[in-house]
């Protein structure tokens, strides 16, 4: 097999270097209508993929060539990762896989404000928000007849943006139950998310 090796581009009339990258044909019905989320040094770029999309097409976000080629090294193990994941089927996950994400997911939900914690109001709202998601009493799951679904519904309102963006970041498709086993992790380690005041 030919390996053709891949460098970041420069576009005319931009100093920003490029990544571009052709979407494996036997992925891409499967990503159609979808985003990615593509780390780009300390941050995420979103790409979302229509019918017309043929390449993954990102900027590095620098301009310089040393930089540039460590980001698309970077973002090019990503991308091996969500095709390799996508050719799979999802997967279980074992209960330490689970603990060990749901940590992780902690780290997001907590560190949207983690350089400017706010006031102690706040960190109550937030715990009060997650304790009525844990009851299944969030959002619109109130509506919902019967508990499980009730509770289920609500820890996916509440926690399902950050679960879905862990998942994304290292590029892991997961089942049902195991999304919804790292759902309710998710929320038993956000319990005693508060501040103190």
């Amino acid at each position: 097999m030919l390996l053709r090796l891949v460098r970041p581009m420069k576009r005319k009339g931009v100093s920003q270097l490029y990544f571009v990258q052709r979407i494996p044909a036997d992925v891409k019905s499967s990503l159609v209508g979808k985003a990615l989320l593509v780390p780009v040094g300390d941050s995420l770029t979103r790409v979302e993929i229509t019918n017309k999309t043929v390449s993954v097409r990102l900027s590095l976000r620098t301009n310089n060539e040393s930089e540039g080629k460590i980001r698309q090294a970077a973002v090019a193990a990503h991308l091996e990762w969500v095709w390799r994941s996508l050719r799979e089927r999802p997967r279980s996950l074992t209960q330490k896989e689970a603990t060990a994400l749901a940590g992780e997911v902690y780290k997001q939900f907590t560190s949207a404000l983690e350089d400017d914690p706010g006031e102690a109001e706040q960190w109550r709202r937030v715990q009060k928000d997650n304790l009525s998601a844990i009851a299944g009493d969030f959002g619109g799951s109130s509506m919902l007849i019967g508990d499980e679904a009730r509770k289920a519904a609500a820890l996916a309102e509440r926690f399902g943006p950050f679960v879905d963006l862990v998942l994304a970041r290292k590029a892991i498709r997961v089942d049902e139950a195991s999304r919804g086993k790292l759902l309710q992790l998710s929320a038993v380690s956000t319990r005693g998310t508060e501040r103190a005041g």
